[in-house]
């Protein structure tokens, strides 16, 4: 018997350039450059970087107002590039360093001779060596933490797990912070990646890249490019550039938006490297079901506080969403603890997948999977979102490829799947409160994206620019006002240009094709599949934590699955040969 075992070629690192070393040595080519750059400036440049952004210009006031007989701006930047450098290269001794900055003030400040408006002087480079000792400085204590602080790494791996198990709860957020959201799964991760952050700096949780990486990396730099939209075409060479700017307020809030981009692909990231190994699936995939078993508990009584009587329908209120497009009536629309009842279906759809890989991998047993389906089927139903003829799609191609059900289940499926495919399609193209000539919200909104799109094709329009403004009466008779495209290419497209489009189909594409025989994962690679491209078309989920959690998953176990070479979880059966 031989088995078909798929292999990635970028998890062995190369004989002759180490990964991790070559990542540094990107790191400190970095550093030295904006060090060199910034350096560079000319006045007229620095007063346009000041103008733009109004943080480091009351930064800079607060340092200048110091007193202090040394130029504190000088101080403050090489200390950031000490940092910067002494975390890069934990293993140099610090004097080498040291040196090394020494010899970068000099230079820095020799190439000022040619620069306009800057003079060279030799209290500036005092002022660079002294920064650059307290950065040095700075860096040894973490260095120090991760050496000799013990149990970072399964400290890291428990608070991402309960990271996992806290999506769920979207209801309510301690706090916001650059626009959107916070969660306390959002805590819990960035806990997690700080002690990660140590163990590594300790030497103790070293970096494995991967094609994943890579493709995750692709997104976010062509994401980071959508950020400098605001910094306009044909306008002056030069920082200068950012001054003619819209407003400053805007090219702050592309800036948040890039930072949620940068925080789901590390989230992805984060769950990819515990789904290396088979007891981080366990786990996972314990902590996953047990967050959304609570989840559908809570829908579970909304949907029975909604009929037990008014008194019950206020106390669960809280649980329960407006009805959007879909006409009122007397059924309930749950979002649960969720912030919407559609991301509450993308959940529970990802849910489902997840609890049928989990059976095929063995980690669930068969009772133990139609009570869970069971206990998701009305919380599904009550969430009246596209997601419902979603899942009832994946369970027909699920149970098209094994081997148990008959073919009347078979049969009823692909039918029942039918039908909610159609009564979705139905829902998302007739307005119910207007004539069937009057086109949809959906439809509106759809234009309207595909139009902002077009109309700045390559560059995108900006993170900081709604993809589509609609106003629209809904079926309840309430007004509302929508600037989502409510579709992930043309949100993509509408905002960051083809390049942000091509990152993203290029990132799911890949994981999809690498993870396509692997048993283990075939729930949750159907359930990935239809979340993007299903409930993509009408719905706005590129920026869903639950889908790039379940991405990093797939991607994790594929990866597993390439190392360990393991059987049952990396052969298909249907390729095997005798």
């Amino acid at each position: 018997m031989r088995a078909t075992v798929v292999a990635d070629p970028l998890i062995a690192p190369s004989p002759r350039v180490p990964r991790a070393f070559a990542l540094r040595l990107a790191a400190v080519a970095l550093i030295a450059a904006c060090a060199i750059v910034a350096m560079l400036l000319t006045s007229g440049q620095m007063s346009d970087m000041r103008v733009a952004l109004p943080p480091v210009s009351r930064a800079m006031n607060w340092l200048e107002g110091l007193p202090v007989p040394l130029d504190m701006d000088h101080v403050a930047f090489f200390a950031l590039v000490a940092l910067g450098l002494r975390l890069a290269l934990p293993g140099v001794r610090w004097w080498r360093l040291l040196l090394g900055l020494c010899g970068l003030a000099i230079l820095t400040e020799l190439l000022q001779f040619g620069t306009i408006g800057r003079t060279p002087s030799l209290l500036d480079a005092r002022d660079d060596v002294i920064g650059s000792v307290v950065g040095l400085l700075l860096g040894s204590l973490p260095l120090w933490l991760g050496r000799y602080t013990e149990g970072q790494v399964t400290a890291s791996q428990v608070l991402v797990l309960a990271g996992v198990a806290l999506l769920p709860l979207q209801l309510w957020s301690p706090f916001r912070a650059l626009g959107f959201q916070v969660l306390l799964a959002d805590i819990a991760f960035v806990v997690a990646l700080s002690l990660r952050g140590l163990a590594w700096l300790g030497g103790k949780a070293p970096v494995q890249v991967a094609a994943f990486h890579v493709w995750i990396g692709g997104y976010v730099l062509s994401m980071l490019l959508a950020v400098f939209v605001l910094w306009p075409a044909g306008a002056e060479p030069g920082l200068s550039r950012f001054s003619s700017a819209e407003n400053t307020p805007a090219f702050l809030q592309a800036l948040g938006g890039w930072v949620r981009v940068l925080w789901l692909a590390v989230l992805a990231m984060l769950t990819c490297e515990i789904a290396g190994h088979a007891e981080g699936q366990r786990r996972l995939v314990s902590a996953w079901l047990g967050g959304a078993t609570v989840a559908a508990i809570a829908a579970w009584i909304a949907v029975l506080g909604f009929y037990a009587g008014d008194a019950a329908r206020e106390a669960v209120l809280p649980l329960l969403s407006h009805y959007g497009s879909l006409p009122p009536g007397p059924y309930p629309r749950v979002r649960g603890i969720f912030a919407n009842a559609n991301m509450f279906g993308l959940y529970l759809l990802l849910s489902v997948g997840l609890s049928l890989a989990a059976r095929n991998a063995a980690m669930l047993s068969a009772r133990g999977l139609r009570v869970f389906l069971l206990l998701v089927s009305v919380p599904l139903m009550a969430t009246a979102s596209p997601a419902f003829a979603a899942t009832a799609l994946l369970l027909a191609l699920w149970w098209r490829v094994q081997p148990g059900p008959p073919s009347v289940v078979r049969t009823a499926a692909v039918v029942f799947t039918a039908v909610m495919t159609i009564a979705n399609a139905v829902v998302l193209l007739v307005n119910p409160m207007a004539p069937l000539s009057e086109p949809s919200v959906r439809l509106q909104l759809w234009t309207q994206g595909l139009t902002t799109w077009i109309n700045h094709f390559w560059r995108g329009a900006g993170l900081e620019h709604p993809p589509a403004q609609v106003h629209y009466r809904a079926a309840d008779g309430s007004s509302q006002y929508l600037t989502d495209a409510h579709n992930i290419v043309l949100n993509l497209g509408a905002q960051g240009g083809v390049l942000a489009v091509i990152a993203f189909v290029g990132l799911v594409a890949w994981l999809l094709l690498r993870s396509r025989r692997v048993v283990a994962a075939r729930g949750l690679w159907l359930a990935v599949l239809l979340a993007v491209a299903y409930l993509g078309i009408g719905g706005s989920f590129e920026d869903a934590r639950v889908l790039w959690v379940a991405m990093g998953l797939l991607a994790g176990v594929s990866l597993a699955c390439a190392r360990q070479a393991l059987p049952r979880a990396c052969v298909d059966a249907s390729r095997e040969t005798h």
